[in-house]
């Protein structure tokens, strides 16, 4: 297949395009003319509650670096084992509470709902 001059060169045209307009992706000027001219978006005032709370420092910690300790200490094992103790005693008690409910719902003499009667032809 033969492909002419005039094709390949708007071929090339559109893969250089495409190439220039991928570079552009993280800077995206279209955008920043576009909302400096007032035609795009201006970016929200984020609430009082997100400004209260979000932290001056958000930059990235750097790879290698060593993350700070936390400012709390790590529980004792002795609240760790209590706390699970009362998390599986709050479980327990929760399948017994279903147990008895599917007890209660099987005594019952539940009776399909009657169908209303059906309307006399015309």
């Amino acid at each position: 297949m033969m492909v002419f001059a005039p094709q390949a060169k708007v071929a090339r045209l559109a893969i250089a395009l495409a190439v220039v307009l991928g570079g552009l992706t993280a800077c995206n000027p279209v955008r920043d003319v576009a909302v400096s001219t007032g035609f795009g978006a201006k970016e929200p005032e984020p609430a009082q509650f997100v400004r209260d709370n979000r932290r001056d420092d958000v930059g990235y910690m750097p790879v290698g670096v060593r993350a700070p300790d936390r400012p709390s200490k790590a529980r004792p094992k002795s609240d760790v084992d209590a706390l699970a103790q009362s998390i599986d005693a709050r479980r327990q008690a929760n399948e017994a509470a279903g147990t008895t409910a599917r007890s209660m719902g099987a005594e019952t003499n539940a009776r399909p709902i009657p169908k209303p009667p059906a309307l006399p032809q015309e």
